[in-house]
C-alpha cells in the first residue's frame, strides 16, 4: 500500500506525516444467486501490519499498527 500525506485542513486534530503499512494476509468469498442473477453475500478480511508516524498537537508519534479488517455484505429484498 503506498501512502501519500494529506493536508492538515483543521478539520481532524491529528494527520498522519508518514506510513508503511501492508497486508499479511487476505481472504473472502462472493455468493452468487443465480436465481435472482445476482450477488447475494460477499465477505472480505484483511490482516494488516506496519508503522505510521502521526502529528498530534505539535508533537510526533510513532505507532505500530496490527489489525484485522472484516466487512461483510449482504443483498436483501426491500420491504414494499
Amino acid at each position: 500500500m503506498k501512502f501519500a500525506p494529506g493536508m492538515a485542513d483543521g478539520t481532524l486534530p491529528f494527520t498522519i506525516g508518514r506510513a508503511d503499512l501492508g497486508t499479511k494476509k487476505g481472504a473472502g468469498k462472493v455468493l452468487w444467486d443465480a436465481e435472482r442473477g445476482r450477488l447475494h453475500t460477499s465477505e472480505v478480511a484483511i490482516e494488516m501490519q506496519g508503522e505510521l508516524e502521526s502529528l498530534i498537537g505539535g508533537m510526533t508519534t510513532n505507532v505500530v499498527l496490527q489489525q484485522t479488517q472484516k466487512a461483510t455484505t449482504r443483498w436483501v429484498e426491500k420491504e414494499r
